[in-house]
């Protein structure tokens, strides 16, 4: 097991219990509407949008998030699902990354 692994290991068993919680462009569209999405949470809709290309999977560093394109014209944009893993969305994964940790855990 390499050295960042370890660490990766040892952070995951020193989490809270709470669940990951997948954002998905359906919830964040729909929290976008709500006054409140699982309280135990940030509002997924303030995390993806209030962060604009600043959101990273930690574990490959890909982009997730909504995402904006300004070299087109007009400006485009989009938004890539995410997993957050803790309750302050410090640590959030990629779709892949999730489902490749999640393979690795239970099997």
């Amino acid at each position: 097991m390499n050295r960042d692994q370890q660490a990766y290991d040892d952070w995951l068993t020193n989490q809270p219990s709470s669940e990951p919680l997948f954002h998905s462009y359906e919830e964040v569209e729909n929290a976008s509407r709500e006054s409140f999405y699982n309280d135990k949470y940030i509002s997924p809709f303030t995390l993806a949008y209030d962060n604009i290309d600043e959101l990273r999977c930690g574990s490959c560093s890909k982009p997730v998030g909504y995402l904006l394109y300004d070299d087109n014209f007009p400006p485009s944009g989009s938004f890539v699902e995410f997993w957050q893993m803790d309750d302050d969305g410090e640590y959030l994964l990629c779709f892949d990354c999730y489902e490749e940790i999640t393979k690795e855990i239970g099997g």
